[in-house]
This record gives C-alpha cells, sequence and structure tokens, in this order.
C-alpha cells in the first residue's frame, strides 16, 4: 500500500505547511498556497536548531521544495 501524505497547504511565498482549510499563511499572511510539496522539516526549538538558524526558519512545519 502506498503511502499518502495528509492533505497540507504550503505557502509557495515561505514554505510554511499550514492547515489545510487555511486561506493565508499564518507566517507572512500570503494568500499563494499550493498542495504539492517534497520533502518537509519540523521545527521544534528554534533557539537550538541550526536549520532554523541557517534557513532563518521559526517553530512549526517547512516545505523543502514546493511543486
Amino acid at each position: 500500500m502506498a503511502y499518502k501524505k495528509p492533505k497540507r497547504k504550503i505557502c509557495r511565498n515561505c514554505k510554511a505547511i499550514i492547515d489545510k482549510d487555511a486561506d493565508r499563511c499564518p507566517y507572512c499572511g500570503s494568500t499563494d498556497l499550493s498542495e504539492d510539496y517534497s520533502g518537509f522539516i519540523v521545527i521544534v526549538n528554534q533557539n537550538n536548531s541550526e536549520f532554523s538558524k541557517k534557513l532563518n526558519l521559526k517553530e512549526g512545519k517547512w516545505a523543502i521544495r514546493v511543486l
């Protein structure tokens, strides 16, 4: 059985993974949203995260690539 990604929306502007019912990104306010992405990263503690510091990300779920 193939794995199916849960339906979520991804902001094309900041790459935040947000709730499927959202109309606007809570991080940057953009309405340019997609449902296709490849890979993601979860930031739990931005103060101790090298990814967060290097990519300037806040705590949350972030897509690596928006399709």
